[in-house]
C-alpha cells in the first residue's frame, strides 16, 4: 500500500509542477508578487490588500482584481477530484502519460496515436499498441514496465506474441 501512495504522489506532485509551471508562464510578474505578498511566501505573515497596494503601488481595488483573477485561475487549475489524498489507482486515469517519463520516441508514437491520458493508454492491448507506426517491442515492454510500477496493466486481449 505505502508503494501505491508512493505511485500516486509521485503523479501528483508531477501534475502539480506542470501546473504551478503553467500558471507561472500566463502571469505578469506583478500578479506573482500580489500573490506571494497574499500568501506570505518569503515573509513572516501574509498581507492585507491595502498593505500590498502601497508595496507594489496599486490601489486596493487594483490588487482585488488583479487577486479574484489569478485566484480563479488557480482555482480552475487545481481543483479536481483526483487530487485528494488516499486515491486509488484508478484515479490516475486522468493523468497525462508525459507524466510516466516515456522516451521520446514512445511519447511520440503515443501522441501520433492520439493517447494523451493513462486511461487512453489502459484501454490498448498489446496488439493495439503494436499497430502504431514506429511502436515496437522495446517500446511495448518499455509502457509495460512503466504501468507495473504502478500497479496497472494495459487492457487485455490481443497479446502480441
Amino acid at each position: 500500500m505505502k508503494k501505491e501512495l508512493f505511485a500516486i504522489d509521485e503523479l501528483f506532485f508531477k501534475e502539480m509542477r506542470k501546473k504551478i509551471c503553467k500558471l507561472a508562464n500566463l502571469s505578469k510578474p506583478i500578479d506573482i508578487q500580489i500573490l506571494a505578498l497574499r500568501f506570505g511566501i518569503g515573509r513572516e505573515k501574509p498581507l492585507s490588500f491595502k498593505e500590498i497596494g502601497t508595496e507594489v503601488g496599486l490601489s486596493v481595488g487594483a490588487v482585488q482584481q488583479r487577486y479574484k483573477l489569478k485566484s480563479l485561475q488557480i482555482k480552475q487549475l487545481f481543483t479536481r477530484p483526483e487530487h485528494i489524498i488516499g486515491i486509488k489507482n484508478s484515479s490516475m486515469n486522468n493523468f497525462s502519460v508525459e507524466n510516466l517519463d516515456f522516451s521520446v520516441r514512445l511519447n511520440s508514437c503515443l501522441s501520433i496515436a492520439g493517447i494523451c491520458t493513462i486511461e487512453d493508454l489502459r484501454n490498448k492491448s498489446e496488439g493495439d499498441l503494436m499497430q502504431i507506426k514506429g511502436f515496437g517491442r522495446k517500446c511495448l515492454n518499455e509502457v509495460k514496465e512503466k504501468l507495473q510500477d504502478y500497479k496497472l496493466s494495459l487492457k487485455q486481449g490481443s497479446c502480441y506474441g
